[in-house]
């Protein structure tokens, strides 16, 4: 979403069993000249822009989100 990625890979056990989990990384790309950059930072149009990408990520990957209550 804009400049922001959620990359997604999914981990299997080494163990040998079927365990598997997922891991995420969140980072912008920008072009500086003619070479492309990444970068973890985010200003505040882009945290809206980070924030959609977390949503996509997690509707797409099944992710199930738990709430606890105080």
């Amino acid at each position: 979403v804009g400049a922001a990625r959620v990359i997604v890979w999914e981990n299997k056990s080494k163990s040998g069993d079927s365990t598997t989990w997922k891991n995420f990384k969140v980072e912008k790309w920008y072009k500086k000249g003619d070479e492309w950059k990444s970068t973890t930072y985010f200003n505040n149009r882009e945290l809206l822009e980070l924030r959609a990408a977390l949503d996509k990520a997690i509707l797409e990957e099944s992710i199930k989100v738990y709430t606890t209550k105080d």
